[in-house]
């Protein structure tokens, strides 16, 4: 996986969403330090993370992805 387009992705769904990293933390079951490492490119999600956060920004894996 590429993080820095993962992270792009990511972080550009949170400012869409209009929610904290924190509540989407929350909602993903991790720390706002967790959720930050990934929104920066430092971590990448575990696949049940990757699949929640599918879920919470309504879209495909695969969105995330390219």
């Amino acid at each position: 996986m590429d993080l820095t387009v993962f992270s792009k992705k990511l972080k550009r769904l949170t400012f869409e969403s209009n929610r904290t990293q924190r509540s989407i933390a929350e909602e993903l079951g991790v720390s706002e330090c967790v959720y930050s490492r990934m929104v920066h490119g430092h971590r990448a999600p575990t696949l049940d993370q990757f699949i929640k956060l599918a879920g919470v920004f309504g879209c495909k894996m695969e969105d995330f992805l390219d």
